[in-house]
């Protein structure tokens, strides 16, 4: 079972300010009982803990440094009912070489007590709200580190935090989702949708939203066609240029469940990524070391061998951390053999080269070669655990909402004989084409990269209904999206 974990820049604080956000957390939640009775605890200054009789506690460290604390962290475990541990940890360490701020690193598990507990995936710990509510978190890269949404402005200076986006290079720590427009000038998620994602995971990823379907296309033309569009939601990691695009259809049939599939991803990959900041088990060991360095010539025999004791503990837990993120690799490695296989993941697999002309058009291509398939199934002798395959693969996916627009742009291009050059030349500039000559007709070319379509000649003044209506068959054919449900 994964953990849950997210790390970003925050201000200093001091011990009192630490845990005065960690009682005040505890305080606020419905299920700790730690200040309601009688506890053990030991209020020692570096090293303080709080233990119930119901097994719940709370272990506080602090690392002095020459000036204010180098690191603070806390773990809380709390066992319930089912026989599980739900464990929370959180360490903030100066970040040397990181930008100068703090960095704050938190991770919830659930742990299983007995073997027959049933494990669930923890959730964000209401503490991270707390800390940007009181603005404590500092900015990562070109955003601020809120629960809302980041809208941009249909200026350059906006055109250019987007290409920093598309190159990585826009955030330090925290993924960042990328929501374009629609061609019906809307987005695939509705606004209220919008604004429980960033609320949902804030501090985990920044949601930024496009301002318009015009600065999609400026975008376009400056990325060289390489940005989501069309409704299509990105998903980009810090430092790299890797994304990941989800869209309506294919094995996303709505807009709920796309909001699921977001989610779910952003929480995953943060969660996995590398930690730059220290986790519990590090504060716990560069504790100790500071403390068997500053009290070694003092201390007893009995109370060296005490800390030594200790310093074995930590590395044993720290040797079972890795074993547990080890497995949890391995059961991820396994997870593409899954029978579950869709549509969705064999496109992803194919290469770069084949771009497309609107997102999700290899996944309708696949869709539609599996459905050529099946018409024809009895006339080539199609065996029949192919065909079962088949229907199954059509079964789980729908068309992509991307193809729906295209014809329904290509549609409305052709109500007005008095606007269809000027209206159709820029559906099919937005899909990759290049206007080439202007003449009596409109001669438009498909860049080399989209293989397989043809230049389509557009007639300046049509004459009559059925000549618009020729025109949008004849490029309807050469897109090869004629015969393909949308």
């Amino acid at each position: 079972m994964y953990p849950f974990a997210t790390e970003f820049f925050v201000k200093d604080f001091s011990r009192a300010e630490f845990v005065g956000l960690v009682v005040g957390w505890l305080k606020g939640t419905s299920y700790s009982k730690l200040f309601e009775g009688p506890v053990q605890h030991e209020l020692e200054k570096e090293n303080a803990y709080l233990k119930a009789k119901n097994g719940e506690e709370l272990r506080l460290i602090e690392l002095p440094g020459g000036d204010g604390p180098e690191a603070l962290g806390f773990r809380y475990d709390n066992p319930d009912a089912d026989g599980r541990i739900w464990r929370t940890e959180l360490v903030i360490s100066k970040s040397e070489g990181l930008g100068g701020d703090s960095i704050l690193r938190t991770r919830t598990q659930c742990i299983a007590a007995h073997l027959d507990a049933p494990l669930e995936r923890p959730k964000k710990p209401f503490i991270i709200k707390s800390i940007i509510q009181e603005k404590k978190a500092t900015d990562d890269g070109y955003f601020d580190i809120i629960d809302e949404p980041h809208f941009l402005e249909e200026t350059d200076y906006y055109l250019d935090i987007a290409l920093e986006v598309l190159n990585g290079a826009a955030s330090l720590n925290l993924p960042i989702i990328y929501i374009s427009f629609t061609s019906d000038r809307d987005k695939a998620l509705s606004f209220q949708q919008i604004k429980k994602l960033a609320f949902d995971l804030g501090g985990i990823a920044h949601v930024l939203v496009e301002p318009s379907k015009s600065f999609s296309n400026s975008l376009r033309e400056r990325a060289n066609g390489t940005n989501v569009y069309g409704g299509t939601v990105a998903v980009y990691s810090p430092n790299t240029s890797f994304r990941r695009k989800f869209y309506i259809g294919g094995a996303i049939r709505d807009r709920f469940e796309l909001f699921s599939w977001i989610a779910e991803y952003v929480i995953s990959i943060r969660s996995r990524s590398p930690a730059k900041g220290w986790d519990w088990t590090e504060l716990q060991e560069q504790a100790l070391r500071h403390q068997i360095k500053r009290d070694k010539a003092r201390l007893s025999v009995q109370e060296n061998e005490a800390l030594h004791h200790q310093e074995v503990k930590n590395l044993k837990e720290r040797i079972s951390e890795l074993e547990f993120e080890r497995a949890v690799t391995q059961e991820a490695l396994k997870a593409p053999r899954n029978s579950e296989v869709s549509l969705s993941s064999i496109a992803g697999q194919l290469p770069e080269q084949i771009v497309e002309i609107y997102d999700g058009e290899l996944i309708d291509r696949i869709r539609y070669f599996i459905e050529i398939s099946l018409n024809f199934s009895d006339t080539y002798g199609l065996d029949e655990r192919s065909k079962k395959v088949g229907e199954k693969l059509i079964d789980q996916v729908e068309p992509s909402a991307a193809l729906g627009q295209l014809k329904r742009a290509l549609e409305k291009a052709t109500k007005d004989p008095k606007k269809f050059s000027k209206e159709m030349g820029s559906v099919l500039e937005e899909i990759g084409f290049i206007k080439k000559s202007d003449n009596k007709h409109i001669r438009f070319e498909p860049k080399p990269e989209l293989v397989g379509l043809d230049s389509i000649t557009l007639m300046k003044t049509p004459s009559d209904y059925n000549g618009l209506k020729n025109q949008k068959s004849q490029i309807e054919n050469n897109l090869g999206i004629a015969r393909m449900k949308s």
